[in-house]
């Protein structure tokens, strides 16, 4: 071979190896428009995917699951360098052609800036004077050939010609996208990846995977969706989740927990009381691939951690019966308006039921209610976003408030039994005493009445406590609250009862109340001076008194179990990802102190409001039998005004009760806004002690 030819091939081989050393500059340094970011030039690199962990679920204390969650599938690309821009845009337009067909949206911030389908300026660039110069400074995009003033227009089609995206080769809507995602590109570092779509249809994952050997760097991870089951029935308890607020997540990082900005994070009930137990702790994997693209090796370099798993102490046949027998209950009483007492204005409610021997609470209900699946809806829902908002457009009102722990209502006549108790406690007043219903009685100007003098011209005469808490004669307790209890003992019960203070639930946003006092008069009326008028008033549930109907279950409760005051319960018990039980729930005990006589009484008035001829609920709860046996009862009934009566609006119904008189097991509250009767709230805890010892 002659020299000639050597030289030659030399010449050849060193144009090829130039070429290959030009080439390899042009993939490690002159980026087409996708962040490469280095890893090892030429060789390996790493990339960082993030394992989702599943939050916990939370469980009925009857087994079903309230809230758990269903396996889907998250799309991402990873970020790799050395890719061109057709590339990219050629697989970015084959995914989302497939996501486009099978329905399924994309995750993208690009609204902001450039608008679609009539491009125009985003919110997050309108404003700015110099839209251009913002633009290149914030993106790094050159943007070649605009000019400041430019329209979004203008402004679109030089972003898309900068990421190579030729519009002819793509509809409008797959070139809008692919911009989109180009642009989240920017920002991503190499060993990272963009997401292209949350919860991808079972379609478009298997058309993807089937495809995969043209989708280099596309890829699916598993991702836990939240779900909750049961709907209306327990939204109140469980709550929601949503998306983390700016207040809420740097609130979080101040406060040294593991949040990121794009977390989601309890909202109401459970979900919110109980998020640092819930809340999971994802884990990552470290994936090696070669320099084409292959994955290598996958590292688990932090292990995931799922949430705790939580089980309540609802019963939820309980919890499904209180909320439909509110629902009838007050459909029916609005349907009997007579335009006199009853306006027909009968809308909502709350029920509650506790053990009156562990504080469990058994139900708990809140009438209108929610379901806290609508605010799993993406944000593109724009039906579920109007459903959303129109929940709170009246929050007082609205399905997402909690009347069970948040509603504040006079006690009306179910107050009495506490003020029996006030003056049984001074020795003043013995069971064995009597007052005289004379009709009405002028206390300082201010005459009171009988309700029956005042409707009937009848008058009982002569009682003692258990007949005034039987025929719940207003004039007995108007005379027992000023003369033998006072103002003071009676606040003094009604907070050693737990009435005005905070039970203590562990549900987030529980209402405190107020209690009648002199000092809650004076705040209330600029210093107004208490009279025994206000007396006579505060002593038949009236004046000031505004209380939750927890405070009202966890206050009949007490009385029933002959005067211990237990702090309510939901959390039965939390369990961890092992089967571990990390934590248990229980109650607090508080003894009050009463003695025998005094829970005597009162629990003979009480059971004779069902069970007596002249007692109040005995219509309802008179001959009660569940399952062939006999149940006796013990009640309260009231009525509390409003003030709102003489402009057409019915008075609110609240009734509470135990059972069975003799051994108590259950305690129940039932509150009916503008309920009329309290008799009429009766029914509503009918049917969930029918429930209860069905089972029971």
């Amino acid at each position: 071979m002659n020299k000639k030819r050597f030289t030659a091939i030399y010449a050849f081989l060193a144009f090829v190896l130039v070429a290959c050393i030009a080439r390899l500059v042009v993939l490690q340094l002159m980026d087409d428009g996708l962040n490469i970011n280095s890893g090892n030039k030429g060789g390996n690199t790493t990339e960082i995917h993030i394992i989702e962990a599943p939050r916990g679920s939370i469980f009925a204390g009857t087994g079903e699951t309230l809230a758990g969650n269903r396996i889907g599938y998250n799309l991402y690309m990873a970020v790799r360098k050395g890719v061109s821009s057709t590339d990219i845009n050629n697989t970015l337009g084959l995914v989302l052609q497939t996501l486009s067909e099978n329905g399924d949206t994309f995750e993208h911030s690009f609204g902001k800036y450039i608008k679609y389908p009539e491009i125009d300026y985003g919110y997050a660039i309108s404003s700015k004077a110099n839209k251009v110069a913002y633009f290149r400074n914030f993106t790094g995009l050159k943007l070649e050939d605009l000019e400041e003033g430019c329209s979004a227009e203008e402004m679109y089609h030089a972003i898309l010609k900068e990421f190579g995206i030729l519009e002819e080769n793509y509809s409008s809507d797959i070139a809008y996208v692919i911009a989109a995602l180009r642009f989240e590109l920017l920002w991503a570092t190499s060993g990272s990846s963009i997401l292209i779509a949350e919860d991808i249809s079972l379609d478009t994952y298997a058309k993807l995977n089937e495809n995969s050997y043209a989708l280099a760097g596309i890829f699916t991870e598993p991702v836990a969706f939240r779900t909750y089951g049961y709907g209306e029935v327990v939204s109140h308890v469980v709550g929601y989740i949503a998306a983390i607020s700016d207040s809420e997540f740097d609130a979080m990082i101040q406060a040294g927990k593991d949040y990121s900005a794009d977390d989601v994070i309890g909202k109401l009930g459970i979900e919110k009381t109980y998020e640092s137990w819930l809340k999971p702790h994802n884990g990552q994997n470290t994936i090696t691939l070669n320099p084409e693209g292959v994955e290598i090796s996958t590292e688990e370099t932090v292990q995931a951690r799922p949430g705790n798993d939580i089980y309540l102490t609802i019963d939820l046949n309980l919890q499904q019966v209180a909320l439909d027998s509110l629902k009838a209950n007050i459909e029916k009483i609005a349907g009997m308006a007579d335009g006199e007492t009853n306006f027909g204005d009968a809308r909502t409610g709350a029920a509650v039921a506790m053990d009156v021997k562990t504080g469990k609470v058994l139900a708990l209900v809140s009438y209108p209610s929610y379901d806290s699946s609508l605010f799993l809806a993406s944000a593109d829902d724009e039906e579920a976003q109007k459903l959303i908002a129109d929940l709170y457009k009246e929050e007082s009102n609205g399905p997402t408030y909690n009347r069970a722990i948040q509603g504040l209502y006079a006690p009306g006549s179910t107050f009495k039994p506490l003020v029996a108790i006030a003056a049984l406690e001074t020795g003043n007043f013995a069971s064995d005493m009597t007052i005289d219903c004379d009709g009405s009685w002028d206390i300082q100007g201010h005459k009171v009445y009988c309700m029956e003098w005042k409707k009937y011209h009848y008058t009982h005469g002569l009682i003692d406590i258990v007949t005034g808490l039987e025929t719940s004669c207003n004039l007995f307790f108007h005379k027992l609250g000023v003369t033998y209890a006072g103002i003071n003992n009676i606040d003094i019960w009604a907070q050693k009862f737990g009435l005005g203070e905070y039970t203590g639930i562990d549900l987030y946003g529980e209402m405190r109340g107020i209690r009648n006092n002199p000092e809650v008069k004076a705040a209330l009326t600029n210093g107004g001076g208490w009279t025994q008028a206000d007396t006579a008033q505060a002593s038949i549930g009236q004046l000031y008194n505004t209380f939750t109907p927890i405070q009202l279950c966890r206050y009949t409760a007490a009385i029933a179990n002959g005067g211990n005051l237990l702090t309510p319960y939901l959390v039965d018990k939390i369990v961890n990802s092992s089967g571990e039980t990390v934590y248990k729930g229980s109650t607090t005990v508080q003894s009050l102190g009463l003695t025998d006589m005094t829970i005597a009484t009162v629990q003979e008035g009480m059971m004779a409001v069902a069970n007596a001829v002249d007692g109040t609920a005995s219509q309802t709860f008179a001959n009660f039998t569940v399952n062939g046996v006999s149940i006796k009862v013990a009640c309260k009934t009231g009525t509390p005004e409003t003030g709102m009566e003489q402009f057409g609006q019915s008075s609110n119904a609240v009734f509470i009760c135990y059972a069975p008189a003799d051994d108590p097991q259950i305690a129940v509250a039932i509150v009916v806004e503008h309920g009329v009767w309290g008799s009429y709230a009766a029914p509503i805890a009918k049917d969930i002690l029918t429930e209860y010892f069905r089972n029971n």
